[in-house]
């Protein structure tokens, strides 16, 4: 592969570019370019329902700390990461640049959809 072509490859495959439907851009980066440098810890913000957090955990050795504000999603993250519970610590809380309490909104069949923001 030529040097451009390479690095073209580099560029777009991270965001799921031409690549199968099996592997998300978050996978990617998981598995060839995270996993290698041999983290120690990872920290998730907005978890969610817990799948980037499970592939931090399954393809790394690392300790990941989660953050999922939204009751509905944290219980989804607490049993898609069971069997990691010594390498894991999640924290029902949001994070952001003050203490404050905010209002969450969301559609409850898309949780991923999920904002601080109207």
């Amino acid at each position: 592969m030529e040097a451009n072509e390479e690095l073209l490859y580099y560029a777009l495959n991270p965001r799921s570019y031409n690549n199968d439907e099996s592997e998300t851009g978050e996978s990617f980066f998981i598995k060839q370019i995270l996993s290698p440098s041999i983290p120690s810890l990872c920290i998730d913000i907005g978890a969610n329902t817990g799948s980037y957090t499970h592939e931090l955990l399954e393809h790394t050795d690392s300790r990941v700390v989660s953050f999922e504000p939204l009751p509905s999603a944290f219980q989804k993250l607490l049993e898609a990461t069971k069997e990691f519970k010594h390498r894991v610590t999640l924290e029902n809380k949001g994070i952001g640049k003050e203490t404050e309490n905010l209002t969450i909104h969301f559609n409850p069949s898309e949780l991923q959809l999920a904002s601080f923001a109207e």
